[in-house]
């Protein structure tokens, strides 16, 4: 069985690219008149719509008898100019409902948020909800992002928005309290990549240096029942030998998304080493645990009908728990649509999952489309599915071993050593394209380029993926520790494995030219660059299964490698 298949269609991305290229418009122009916006929109729906069926008879494939061929002329005159005019006409129709919807999708996202105005840095009181906290190096100090529910007469206009604070606290926050704060509001200063980061977020003021005050309301129930579930895995995880280590903490932050485990100089590690994404609940840790599910629930015999909806939901409360990132959501919206294309009795296409799950993700939130983790979690998925695997392929029937040896008469060593080469090809396939994307996104939203990031990553990639099996195995043995420690063991087997990613990382940052620092570019310079990377792997995923397609799937390489070049010298 073929390691890869190339789908025959993927219809979804006619919906999703303009889809997107509305969002960005509508942030770019600005507020625009949603009446118009969902006339054009609702206008070109109806038109592509009655134009689909006439489309759909041009292009059906016609009987080749005389007699049918006689009718199909009589009938539409053999005139192929009116079949390729009804495809233009539909096809422009589509396109604009699509761009308009995406422009008025974001516009209803906006809600209350008022256009920024510069004023002078003022110290306020304000009621603040907690939305989302980030990692803080000061055990006393919070920060995150939070919407202010109250201000004083002269903040009123802000009620509603959402802003960026860091402020000094005794009590233990969570997402969703409402707490009232005393501190300085100031407009948000563009000048790293953090604060483009929060601009994209919609925040346009900081709210800093002083505290939060008091507890004005709690959590939702289902906010507190999440976060206790966080802190009882995080519980189960930290029962080893070395817990207050700083594998220890890694290891949480790999299981839990929990990037404050970490410490400055672990951060500055990964990302130096492009091995920050071990850190992100995304595809890797989904397909994982999924796939560790799917099999548990076989040896439980569960009926086979009943396994994808149980796999589902368990993977569903455990994107929940670890916070419910843009990569996690992605990953089980993938997961989830390709089980309906196999229940469907259609081909199993991962781009058209991958398209559809970002349609559906950009219709919950459309602000997502800006954000770091999202662009690298489906642009990286996006060159493995065009690049990676089709490169795997590539390899592996370039390199063929043992050819003229049947595989029944091939000896144990022959037999491993062929596995090992397949491994190695498709490792190196796939590590290669998603440096294409990651390595570009990386430079722009953390300033750093990982030099030896693919040949890092073809070792952290599959060593963390047996430390997270191993803290999969450790949370299902967990009921069982007063009885038989297990899940202890399972987590000292994770931990070892964590300490060998730490040693090889820190090998490799002692390697000449290890990481490049590189200058903020515009977010222009970034599209295009990515621009050209992925319109080559759409070319070179159209070229595969020709002749000297590997020519085509290295052009990609070297346009990210000559992108890189550029980036740096600036």
């Amino acid at each position: 069985m073929k390691s890869w298949q190339r789908p025959q269609r993927v219809p979804m991305l006619w919906i999703l690219l303009p889809f997107s290229t509305g969002i960005v418009l509508a942030k770019e122009i600005g507020s625009a008149p949603t009446a118009a916006l969902a006339a054009i929109s609702l206008g070109a729906a109806l038109l592509s719509l009655a134009l689909s069926s006439s489309v759909a008879r041009s292009f059906s494939p016609r009987p080749q008898g005389i007699d049918s061929a006689l009718q199909s002329r009589s009938r539409r005159g053999r005139d192929p100019r009116h079949s390729y005019g009804s495809y233009a006409v539909w096809a422009s129709c589509l396109t604009l409902a699509c761009i308009a919807s995406g422009m008025l999708r974001f516009e209803s996202s906006r809600g209350n948020q008022s256009e920024p105005k510069s004023f002078p840095a003022r110290e306020a009181l304000l009621e603040l909800r907690i939305q989302k906290l980030f990692a803080s190096s000061h055990a006393k100090r919070e920060a995150g992002l939070a919407t202010i529910l109250s201000a004083p007469p002269h903040f009123a206009p802000l009620i509603g928005n959402r802003i960026y604070f860091s402020l000094e606290t005794e009590d233990q926050i969570q997402a969703g309290e409402s707490y009232e704060a005393f501190a300085v509001l100031r407009p948000l200063e563009i000048g790293n990549a953090f604060s483009l980061y929060l601009q994209d977020q919609s925040v346009a003021y900081r709210f800093v240096q002083g505290e939060l005050r008091q507890r004005l309301e709690d959590a939702p129930w289902l906010d507190r029942k999440l976060h206790a579930g966080r802190e009882a895995l995080a519980s189960m995880l930290g029962r080893n030998k070395l817990p207050q280590s700083e594998f220890s903490g890694a290891y949480k932050a790999m299981m839990l998304g929990q990037k404050r485990e970490l410490s400055p100089e672990q951060k500055d590690l990964f990302l130096a080493n492009g091995a920050m994404h071990l850190f992100a609940i995304s595809g890797l840790h989904i397909g994982i645990i999924a796939a560790c599910i799917h099999h548990l629930l076989t040896l439980l015999r569960v009926p086979r009908k009943y396994r994808p909806v149980a796999t589902l939901l368990a993977v569903l409360s455990f994107v929940m728990v670890t916070g419910g990132s843009a990569s996690s959501w992605r990953a089980l919206l993938m997961i989830a649509c390709l089980y309906l294309s196999q229940w469907g009795k259609r081909q199993a296409s991962p781009l058209n999952a991958l398209a559809l799950s970002a349609l559906i993700y950009l219709l919950i939130l459309p602000d997502q489309l800006f954000q770091a983790g999202f662009q690298m979690s489906y642009l990286t998925v996006a060159a493995i599915l065009l690049l990676g695997l089709p490169l795997a392929d590539t390899l592996n029937r370039s390199l063929p071993l043992f050819a003229g040896i049947p595989v029944g008469l091939q000896t144990w060593l022959e037999r491993k050593t062929v596995k090992a080469k397949t491994w190695l090809c498709n490792a190196v396939a796939i590590s290669a394209a998603a440096f294409t994307t990651s390595s570009l996104l990386g430079a722009y939203y953390f300033q750093i380029l990982p030099v030896y990031g693919v040949v890092t990553n073809l070792f952290a990639l599959p060593t963390a993926s047996l430390a997270i099996v191993a803290g999969f195995l450790s949370i299902v043995c967990s009921p069982l520790s007063s009885i038989v420690p297990l899940s202890e063991l399972f987590n000292n087997a994770a931990i070892v494995l964590i300490a060998l990613i730490h040693g090889f990382l820190d090998f490799c940052v002692t390697l000449p030219g290890a990481s490049i620092d590189v200058a903020p570019f515009s977010s222009g310079i970034l599209a295009a660059c990515l621009g050209a990377v992925m319109s080559l792997c759409l070319l070179s995923y159209a070229k595969t299964g020709q002749k000297r397609v590997v020519l085509w799937q290295a052009t990609p390489l070297i346009a990210t490698g000559a992108s890189l070049v550029l980036i740096a010298n600036r």
